[in-house]
């Protein structure tokens, strides 16, 4: 082999070898491209999720509404509710089950959101204010992650004062002495929980949990009913 030749063909395999690492790199360059891409929509997915859930905060609220506000301040919110009842001294009972209540989304079956407005003092005029909050959706939770769809246990994890309220519980029956749902009270927190018949004898089992309440702690929460039924 002549020394050209030689020549030629080292230079050939250099060359091979330079786009051969030039490839690779291309290669790896791409992969971590790919894979910050898929980082990034990721963190996004992750964020709109969070982003569409009401958070629950006793004592305060539930999503966009909070105890103290006024009707024409949860009408601007929320609009115009699906369902409303009005009695004297400036109370209201009213519902909402699609809108911006729920970021647009429809609710199913009894998924809804309750305000009970009242004025602060119900022979005095002002407006009426929102006094308590009951929830029967999924949609809200807790910035822990408790939802109706949080077992027995769960939700004792997380309120630990949560007592049962007998008084309460006998109005959610309709006054009978058996019990198909139960009023479990914090009041120095501000939460309160339904729970339907079983819940405590299959605590780790999820669906027992029907509802919701918010209310301002120290206070006597109520049944979320109309009022002819009271």
């Amino acid at each position: 082999m002549s020394f050209s030749t030689s020549i030629n063909a080292w230079k050939s395999a250099r060359n091979a070898l330079h786009w051969g690492m030039l490839i690779t790199e291309v290669g790896f360059f791409l992969r971590v491209g790919a894979l910050f891409l898929w980082c990034l929509g990721t963190g996004s997915a992750l964020a709109q999720g969070t982003q569409s859930v009401a958070i629950i905060t006793p004592g305060q609220g539930i999503g966009p509404v909070l105890l103290g506000q006024t009707l024409a301040e949860v009408h601007a919110r929320l609009g115009a509710p699906k369902l409303s009842d009005a009695a004297l001294g400036g109370r209201l009972w009213e519902i909402w089950r699609s809108g911006p209540a729920f970021e647009g989304k429809r609710q199913n079956g009894f998924e809804e959101l309750e305000i009970y407005f009242t004025r602060e003092h119900l022979h005095f005029g002002g407006p009426s204010a929102v006094g308590q909050i009951r929830v029967t959706s999924p949609f809200s939770r807790t910035v822990s992650g408790i939802s109706i769809r949080s077992s027995f246990s769960q939700i004792l994890d997380s309120f630990p004062n949560l007592r049962i309220d007998e008084e309460l519980t006998y109005a959610l029956n309709g006054e009978r002495s058996e019990k198909d749902v139960a009023m479990y009270v914090d009041r120095t927190r501000g939460i309160a929980f339904e729970f339907r018949n079983g819940a405590a004898a299959d605590p780790n089992v999820a669906g027992y949990c029907r509802a919701i309440h918010v209310f301002r702690p120290g206070t006597d929460p109520r049944i979320m009913e109309a009022f002819d039924l009271q």
